[in-house]
């Protein structure tokens, strides 16, 4: 691992086989990401790209959201009948 330092403008030298690797040249525009491994620094071209499908693994298909929601109905039924003696009129 190889550490650098921020100098007293706050600037960071970024190493040019890292540059080269991942594309920064003078005058790209950056982003900071926060992750929950820390921070990433992307080139903003790739990040927009990349935007359309960050979530597609971690949200349900429609299929799946619809069982969620009709097991959500069901317990709510469920949670009513408990609540009211099982009198509810339909």
């Amino acid at each position: 691992m190889e550490t650098y330092v921020v100098n007293a403008k706050g600037q960071l030298l970024i190493p040019g086989w890292l540059r080269t690797k991942y594309c920064f040249k003078a005058g790209t525009k950056v982003a900071f990401v926060e992750t929950s491994q820390g921070l990433m620094i992307m080139p903003v071209d790739d990040y927009f790209k990349n935007l359309p499908g960050i979530f597609k693994d971690s949200l349900p298909s429609t299929k799946e959201f619809m069982k969620m929601k009709q097991e959500e109905k069901r317990l709510e039924e469920r949670k009513i009948k408990l609540m009211f003696g099982g009198n509810k009129k339909d």
